[in-house]
Order: structure tokens, then sequence, then C-alpha cells
């Protein structure tokens, strides 16, 4: 690095949109021969490129973006998926919905909603599928036993009140 300026050290070229940016425009790749390395492209142009490609195959996610997003984030694979929702009577494994709550993600096809796969983010285990108004509320009381045995006492004594 003996020779370059702080500014060369501080700031990246886009390969896409031929500009100068901050390295904080630019995300590390996460896999790959270059993995910790930042990226080619800057995010916004990243994202942009994602958006193209979605349009020109909109079965993309299903096909190759959530297989890779459930194994990266999960360590599981789409059948590991589908065997804990038939496991699970296709519901909820808290409130024994079967709506997802219209859980939507933007880049999945109209039809498409999914069960968040709730996971301990201690030890990084999976625990089930959740529609997202269960999993919101797990996330809002961090995980805590003591704060949902708390809302629990709560509930039962606001509805012995009557």
């Amino acid at each position: 690095m003996a020779g370059l300026s702080g500014a060369s050290r501080q700031s990246k070229h886009c390969k896409k949109c031929d500009t100068l940016k901050t390295r904080e425009h630019f995300g590390v790749r996460q896999s790959g021969p270059r993995e910790g390395h930042l990226s080619a492209y800057c995010k916004l142009c990243n994202s942009r490129r994602g958006s193209v490609a979605r349009k020109r195959d909109p079965t993309l996610y299903l096909r190759v973006e959530r297989p890779s997003k459930l194994k990266r984030m999960y360590g599981i694979t789409v059948e590991d998926y589908d065997r804990m929702l038939s496991e699970q009577g296709g519901r909820c494994a808290i409130c024994a919905s079967d709506n997802t709550r219209t859980r939507r993600y933007g880049n999945m096809l109209k039809k498409d909603v999914a069960f968040s796969v709730d996971h301990c983010h201690r030890t990084g285990k999976v625990r089930g599928l959740l529609c997202s108004a269960c999993n919101r509320v797990l996330g809002l009381i961090g995980d805590n036993p003591d704060i949902a045995q708390n809302i629990i006492k709560y509930l039962q004594r606001s509805n012995s009140i009557g």
C-alpha cells in the first residue's frame, strides 16, 4: 500500500457507474476467492443489477436466492424448511395459524409468502417456523422467557378483572 494517497485508501471506483465513492458505499464479498474484499460495484449498482435480473427471471429468488439465503443464514436447505413446515402441519409453531400474516419479500412472486425461520441468536440453532407476528413478538422481547411469563401473567390478571 506504500505510495497510495490517503484519498485512494478511503475511496473506491465503482466499475458499473464509473464513480469514485467512499468505501462505505461498497459491500464486502461474503464468499469466493476475494472473500473479505470490497465488491467491484457499489451497493446501489449491485441493488439495481439484482432488480434487473429478477425482472428478467421472476423465478430467480425461489430457484437461487432463497436456497442460498436459507443455507447461509440458517444452515438449512429448502427441503429442511419444507419438512419443518410439514411437521408443523403447515402452521406457525406458536399460534398455530396457517396465515403467515402475508409476509412478502420484495423479490418473491406476488403469490408467494413464507413463514419466518426462527432461530436462537446466541447459538444459531433453528427452532421452528413462525408467522411474522409471532416472530416479531419474540424479537421485541429479546427471546427472554421471563418477559414472556410476565406477559402471560399480565394477560391472565387483566382478563380476570372483568
